[in-house]
């Protein structure tokens, strides 16, 4: 399920090219490395990065830049307020658009605050973004944005932080699919009671229905709301503690959902549609929280035995010879996968059920590589609709390799959609869980394992 809370308004764009051109002037290195950047190409840059010699660049500064991204979207979570400082210091003597540039910097440092639920550096950069003194429209537009955001900076800021505690021990968690799906429910303890919980790479914040929440005493933020799939309006609360096998939350922001109103969604949709109702109210009520992200991203590994049905968080990490990147891009998981033998990069959404959903850009680039079979209506279910009919073209083969492991999808798990729908080229779903005995998250160093 594809769940992404998040309560600013704006879409943050980063004009990084503005100024790139300046630093690559000799190097073939550089060169290349620019064109990733500009075509926020995070996955291939890393690669690339770590193929390279960093003296052969002919500008430090360009690597520095990079190396700065890298630590944002693959993790790296020390030192990232100090070191973006640094790249603003760069243009602190620049004329021109240095003043956009310095903006920019620092919107990239409040998003990942927010995500870290860092809100006290969060109004610490607001402050800064507006007491920069500028006549530039750009900078204009984004500090009448962040008038709008400092309350909401002002009060999470006075919420006590998010602390994350490891236990020194090896942890097994049991797991179990609800019938007909490939979802992972597994045990918790919130606020020291043992709820059911489900685990979706596709959850930008920990989300439970009222009910639940005020059953475990959760507590609700004042005249604080966010939004859930973009859409649907949830209260902020905070569990004061959620621990996930060796991994402790203490202070976990989470939204709050209204309860699922069974006789609504009848009127709405019709009585022919019960059974059909029934069954995704029952799922979507099964766990009591689903958490993500937020959770994921300080485990420094966690491995699935599909076979056993077991979770393991071994205090000592693995090292498999076969890997696939990935990469946390604006709080979303993104792989770096083959599909039909070409480079494949897409959200892993363990929450969707299938296969492989294709944007339209990269089947239209890649259309000699994915023969189509048929065109055809397919019926979704989705976290905030139960049903949308949407068309789709289903290809002939679908072949997918994470890192060595081979598989041949069944046609109708791989669909390539009418519009480009996702970031890059698509998205994977938690067909992992039907294909392979293994499935190992590494986020620490940034990949994922599959036998």
């Amino acid at each position: 399920m594809h769940i992404l809370s998040y309560e600013k308004r704006n879409t943050f764009y980063f004009f990084i090219g503005l100024h790139i051109h300046i630093f690559a002037q000799n190097a073939e290195s550089d060169k290349q490395l620019v064109s990733f950047l500009n075509a926020e190409r995070w996955i291939e840059m890393r690669s690339f990065m770590q193929s390279q010699n960093r003296e052969n660049t002919t500008n430090p500064t360009l690597w520095q830049i990079a190396d700065l991204l890298n630590d944002y979207h693959f993790n790296s979570l020390d030192n990232l307020s100090e070191k973006t400082y640094k790249i603003i210091d760069i243009y602190k003597n620049e004329k021109n658009d240095a003043d956009g540039d310095k903006i920019s910097w620092l919107m990239l440092l409040q998003n990942h605050c927010d995500y870290l639920q860092d809100f006290s550096n969060s109004l610490k950069i607001c402050k800064d973004i507006l007491s920069i003194q500028s006549e530039d429209s750009f900078v204009i537009n984004k500090q009448k944005e962040q008038i709008t955001l400092k309350p909401f900076y002002e009060r999470l800021s006075q919420c006590p932080p998010l602390k994350v505690k490891r236990l020194p021990q090896d942890t097994i968690l049991h797991y179990s699919n609800p019938t007909g799906t490939h979802l992972t429910f597994c045990d918790v303890l919130c606020n020291k009671e043992k709820i059911t919980s489900l685990m979706d790479t596709g959850a930008g914040m920990p989300v439970m229905y009222k009910k639940k929440a005020d059953q475990l005493n959760v507590k609700y933020i004042a005249n604080d709301t966010t939004y859930v799939n973009g859409n649907t309006i949830s209260q902020r609360a905070i569990i004061d503690s959620l621990q996930i096998g060796n991994y402790i939350f203490y202070n976990l922001q989470v939204a709050v959902l209204p309860d699922i109103k069974r006789e609504t969604l009848l009127e709405s949709m019709g009585d022919t549609l019960e059974k059909r109702i029934n069954k995704g109210i029952q799922l979507l009520e099964s766990p009591d929280l689903i958490w993500g992200m937020p959770c994921l991203r300080y485990m420094k590994e966690i491995c699935f035995d599909t076979q056993k049905h077991v979770i393991s968080m071994p205090s000592i990490t693995s090292d498999p010879i076969s890997k696939s990147p990935i990469a946390l891009i604006d709080n979303t998981l993104y792989a770096r996968i083959t599909l039909n033998d070409i480079p494949f990069t897409g959200h892993l959404d363990t929450g969707m059920e299938g296969g492989i959903r294709i944007n339209e850009k990269f089947y239209k680039v890649n259309q000699k590589e994915i023969p189509i079979a048929k065109d055809s209506i397919v019926t979704t279910m989705g976290f905030t609709s139960l049903d949308r009919n949407i068309p789709v073209k289903i290809p002939t083969r679908a072949n997918v390799k994470i890192g060595e492991g081979n598989r041949n999808l069944p046609c109708n798990l791989t669909w390539i959609l009418p519009d480009n729908v996702f970031k890059y080229d698509g998205m994977i779903g938690n067909f992992i869980f039907k294909e392979y005995d293994t499935i190992i998250f590494n986020f620490e160093d940034m990949w994922i394992h599959v036998k």
